[in-house]
Order: structure tokens, then sequence, then C-alpha cells
């Protein structure tokens, strides 16, 4: 059974009878994870990767036969590299805004680190002398870290403020001049969603956390993945999991129909994969998706303390949104996959 036919069961209607591609934008540690890189294969229809043709191979923890693989994920069209002169297309939303704020933010960093602006490293690139006391600056700035003289804290919020908003700006370019449904996939120890920023009209987002989403086990091979996607029955499956997320926040389902549902399209994700011959674990996967006040005021109530703990919970948040992110209830703003990477790191409170 497709997609929307499984919608249809459960009483929700398509907003259109056309799906555009489901495009995961990676972030640069989700690219290079294996890991990472195989749940997302059997999430989204192609992904996305910046600098997806880079030399690898003296990476020490990249193995030759990853690098294989994502070649061979390339040539099939799975994974595709950011074009960026074809990302400035005139047809793209207007980005000065985000541009400023990113910029903002980035001189914010440079002066704290270097003292110096990011327009004077920009220009120094090319000439040695002060490439060289670039350098010396980013030697003394460590020092400072240690001692406690340049803020570890703000520089960690700056830093990440940084790079989740250029993938943010990077989505919403994917999005305009590819014409596809394009999400940023980060890891969430690696987000600043909740950082609040005081520049940004702020709207109302619920974060959704499934708890236990059935995902691939390391050491299915690859070829089983692409069996999957290429069978019409089982690809998508995803689909009806982000769905639902969609039309928790629109309201679309009663409160005793959400957790039912989620239950029905986890169980079929699971069995779908099962049928290739892919044995799966569990994970959490954070969504954040926009929502409005009347929405939030229902789902209050559903199950204990915003949602059922271990299969899915829902919280409130009030967060900016770039000029050109969607605001309509509904869109999803970003995936958050839990992924071991091999030491400890903080999670998002839930």
């Amino acid at each position: 059974m497709d997609s929307w036919a499984s919608l249809n069961l459960v009483g929700l209607t398509p907003m259109s009878n056309q799906r555009k591609e489901l495009v995961a934008l990676a972030d640069p540690i989700t690219a290079f994870n294996e890991t990472a890189l195989k749940r997302l294969t059997v999430m989204f229809n192609r992904i996305a990767i910046q600098g997806l043709f880079v030399d690898l191979s003296k990476v020490h923890f990249i193995t030759p036969e990853f690098i294989k693989a994502r070649y061979w994920l390339a040539e099939l069209g799975v994974l595709f590299d950011l074009d960026f002169q074809k990302l400035k297309s005139p047809s793209a939303h207007d980005q000065g805004k985000t541009r400023e704020l990113f910029m903002e933010d980035m001189n914010s960093f440079t002066q704290r680190s270097f003292g110096i602006s990011a327009q004077e490293m920009l220009a120094a690139r090319n000439d040695k002398a002060k490439f060289a006391e670039i350098r010396k600056r980013g030697d003394e700035a460590k020092k400072k870290l240690e001692d406690g003289s340049i803020d570890p804290v703000k520089m960690t919020e700056l830093s990440l403020r940084l790079s989740t908003n250029m993938m943010r700006m990077l989505a919403c370019h994917l999005r305009d001049v590819e014409d596809v449904d394009a999400y940023l996939v980060m890891l969430p120890e690696f987000s600043s969603f909740d950082q609040d920023d005081p520049r940004l009209p702020k709207h109302d987002v619920v974060r959704i956390c499934i708890g236990a989403l059935p995902v691939p086990v390391d050491h299915v091979p690859w070829q089983q993945f692409i069996e999957f996607r290429n069978d019409p029955d089982t690809n998508g499956s995803f689909l009806l999991v982000k769905d639902w997320m969609s039309e928790v926040a629109r309201a679309s389902l009663k409160p005793p129909q959400i957790e039912e549902t989620l239950e029905d399209f986890i169980s079929r994700f699971r069995t779908n994969l099962g049928s290739h011959g892919i044995n799966t674990t569990t994970t959490a996967l954070w969504a954040y998706v926009v929502t409005t006040p009347e929405v939030l005021e229902m789902l209050a109530g559903v199950g204990p303390d915003w949602g059922t703990r271990g299969l899915f919970w829902i919280e409130p948040f009030r967060i900016g949104l770039l000029p050109a992110e969607p605001t309509t209830p509904g869109s999803v703003l970003a995936f958050l996959p839990q992924i071991d990477l091999g030491f400890p790191v903080d999670k998002p409170k839930s």
C-alpha cells in the first residue's frame, strides 16, 4: 500500500497528488558518518552533501570502503554535491537579511578569536605575511580559551549558530532552486535551534521526538539499501512518519489518533525494511515543525508530560525563523537524528 493510501486510511487528505522529491541536506558530521548515511538512504530520495567529492583518503576515521560507497551512491544519483553557482540563482529568495545575520555572527567570532573582522581574514588569504599573523593570533586565542580569557561557552554558541544558520540558508536555496522538498539534517548536539536569537521574528514551533524510530543496523550491505529504494512498495516508508509530524502540528489528527497512527506507520517502516533483509535497531529522531498557539494548547493534553514517553513526545517552542524559512503550520524545519559518534556528547533536553 502506498503512502497516500495509508494517510487516507487514518482520515487525512493529501494536499496534492504530486509529491516533490524528498531531499536531505546533510551537515558535514552526518555526511562523514557511514551509519548516518545508511539511515538517511532509507528515509530520503536523495541526499545533498557539500563537498561530496573532496578527497577523504587521508581522513583516518573514514574507511576506503566507505569512500567507494559514497562514489557509487553518487553515480546512482542518491548523493549529490551542492552547485553553489546554481544556488545563487535570481530565482531564489532574497537572502540579504540572512547574509547580514551570518556576517554579524562571523565578525563576532573572528573579532573574539583573532581580533579582526571576517572581511579582513578573507582579504588576507593571498597575503603570506598577514596569513601568518592570523595563525599566530589563532594560537593565542587557543591559550585564551584555555585560561578563560575568551568565554568558551559564548564561542561554542556562536560556532553552532554560524554552522546551523548556514545550513538552514542552504536548505532554503535548495528548495527554491531545485523545487524539491529539502530539509536540513544535522545531529541534535550540534544544532543551535534552541538558542534565543532576538534578531529573528519568533514563531510557534513544536519539537517532536520519535523515541524509537526503526533504522538499519550497521553491518547491512549497501546493495540491500538500493533494493529497498527500488521497490515501489517499500520506498517512501519514512514519508508516512514525516507526514505524521506535519499533521500533528496542523491538528489534522485527533488526540486519540496521534499515538495509534504513529505506531502503525513505524510498524510499516520496520516491516518494509525487514522485507529486504535490512535488520533494524531503534534510535531517536527530533524534528522542528511550525505550528500555532491553538494547536499547542490542544497538544498539551496529549499523553503525560507532552506525549507518551518512549514512543514520542512533543515540546512547545518559540524560535526565530530565517526570512526564507516556511511559516505555514505543518512545515518541517529540520530533522535531527540521534547517532552514536563514538564519544560522549550532550543530548538536547527532553
